[in-house]
């Protein structure tokens, strides 16, 4: 086999190996709560936005964690009126974290959505951040659509 082919042919396969991941640390994220039920359309489209637009990961990451804090504290203001909604609801399971506001932030400004295969340069791992979001806007769109969880057969690990 050509040296080339064979150059070319492991690197889609390491590519596809982290789709793979990258789609299993959406479902993830989506099973904690940040679904239709818990978050709006306007603040999940909000979040993917701030991600597509960022010319770096590391912008990415700054504007989507300004995001969510400033929603965190907009929100704390109406938990003290009775309301708890949106980043403010606690994860569907049990969490470290009290809020899916907290979660979100942790995910992406500590790279949790990557899986443990490596060092990607910030060019990757920009990229790797908008395959993960977009997976789990995936996951969400169908939901909002279907009115249920999409049906997925996981692999046994």
């Amino acid at each position: 086999m050509d040296a080339n082919l064979k150059t070319s042919i492991d690197e889609k396969l390491k590519a596809l190996e982290l789709e793979k991941k990258l789609f299993s640390k959406a479902m993830i994220l989506y099973r904690t709560g940040l679904r239709p039920k818990n978050i709006s359309s306007a603040q999940f489209s909000a979040i993917s936005a701030r991600i597509e637009r960022a010319p770096n990961v590391i912008k990415a990451k700054g504007r989507v964690e300004g995001f969510l804090r400033n929603q965190l504290e907009k929100l704390s203001k109406k938990q003290k009126r009775g309301l708890q909604e949106s980043w403010l609801k606690p994860p569907d399971i049990s969490s470290e974290y009290k809020s899916l506001g907290e979660l979100a932030i942790a995910w992406i400004k500590h790279d949790r959505y990557l899986p443990e295969q490596g060092q990607l340069n910030e060019k990757e791992n920009l990229a790797a951040l908008r395959r993960f979001w977009g997976f789990l806007s995936g996951l969400y769109s169908y939901e909002m659509t279907f009115q249920k969880g999409m049906p997925i057969k996981e692999e046994a690990a």
